[in-house]
């Protein structure tokens, strides 16, 4: 997929964004954005230091909506920004790394807002794709991506400057990864670390004075389950082997924005016996694939999306390379009671696999 083809899927996705998002009621405030980004590969392996061949030059169009007025739940969020946006970057050498495209939602969220200046926090998630990735006989100097198709990952921290009613200059720190969740090895990842500045024009003035009242939570406690399958890989010349989770989760809002649970995991893991195999284990059985855990989450909810940070620890396991201590970040759609979540489970910054699911809520005890 070329850049053209790129930009014209965000300006599609861009016309069905304002189709969808008309209320008779209320005017909703669009804007356009382009940034441009200055930055470097941060080698978080000592391994991949040698892929840093310059500073890396980047820019992103971002197209989105003010939610203020429009949504419930962006009164407990303080009216954040939401849209669809398009990178683009050039990792500085063409014959191993290439460039980067990524087609993303984003939502900004602004802690602080004053009379001259907003601070906000920008979170970015999509898909990206590398123009170069590892290949055993023409590229096998590229041992970060391991395939054409990657997440894309982004959190930034930004100042917004009032020029007028409607035009703010934009300037901001981020970290960008890339990544495919160790679908295809080898999935060491890239994380570029870049300054950036940029233009955000309003299509109406966009002022918010007001401070709105907090929305209570509808629930109290809730339980649910989640089956999720994926596939991982173990090494570049190895097939993709099946993964699975059983996740069982029991949860407290402690607001309408903030839910703390825990819960237990079951994992399935058919490369655990290879990996036994090649450590020179022979006394192994079909049973060790599977791993349990208890974890704990923190979510934080945006009306039906929600994104939870996990910490979890394995319990009566035969296998241990991979340490005691698992992570996940998940994103989750509900819907009354049903459930879509995606899953990306590491261990400390090391991809294990992804995890693609559906579930349901099968206890709510409302408020």
């Amino acid at each position: 997929m070329n850049l053209k083809r790129f930009v014209t899927i965000l300006v599609f996705l861009s016309i069905v964004l304002c189709s969808r998002a008309q209320d008779k009621n209320i005017s909703t405030n669009y804007f356009f954005e382009g940034r441009s980004h200055i930055g470097f590969i941060w080698p978080h392996h000592a391994s991949i230091r040698y892929l840093q061949r310059g500073h890396v030059p980047a820019f992103e169009i971002k197209f989105g909506k003010s939610t203020y007025g429009l949504r419930d739940w962006a009164v407990n969020h303080n009216y954040p920004d939401i849209g669809l946006a398009f990178y683009h970057a050039n990792l500085q050498w063409p014959e191993v790394l290439g460039n980067v495209n990524a087609l993303y939602g984003f939502m900004n969220k602004t802690m602080y807002r004053g009379r001259i200046i907003d601070l906000s926090f920008d979170f970015q998630l999509g898909i990206s794709m590398l123009s170069k990735h590892f290949d055993v006989d023409n590229n096998y100097y590229n041992i970060a991506i391991g395939s054409t198709y990657n997440a894309f990952f982004n959190l930034g921290v930004e100042a917004n400057w009032k020029l007028t009613k409607k035009i703010f200059l934009i300037n901001g720190v981020s970290i960008t990864h890339y990544s495919n969740g160790a679908a295809k090895n080898p999935n060491l990842g890239l994380n570029v670390l870049s300054l950036n500045i940029g233009l955000k024009y309003y299509f109406k003035p966009h002022n918010i004075n007001s401070k709105p009242e907090k929305l209570k939570p509808k629930s109290i406690f809730d339980s649910s389950i989640i089956g999720a399958v994926g596939r991982k890989s173990i090494s570049p010349d190895s097939h993709s082997f099946l993964t699975s989770s059983l996740i069982l989760d029991a949860g407290y809002y402690a607001s309408a924005t903030k839910r703390l649970a825990i819960g237990l995991d079951i994992f399935y893991d058919a490369s655990i016996i290879k990996r036994m195999e090649k450590a020179g284990i022979s006394d192994y059985s079909s049973i060790d694939n599977f791993r349990q855990g208890l974890r704990f989450s923190y979510e934080m909810i945006y009306g039906r999306v929600s994104f939870s940070i996990q910490m979890g620890s394995y319990i009566f396991v035969n296998w241990s390379d991979d340490g005691k201590l698992y992570n996940r970040l998940v994103m989750k759609y509900r819907y009354d009671r049903y459930i879509l979540n995606v899953g990306m489970k590491t261990h400390f910054g090391r991809a294990d696999f992804l995890e693609w699911g559906i579930g349901y809520v099968f206890w709510n005890k409302m408020k």
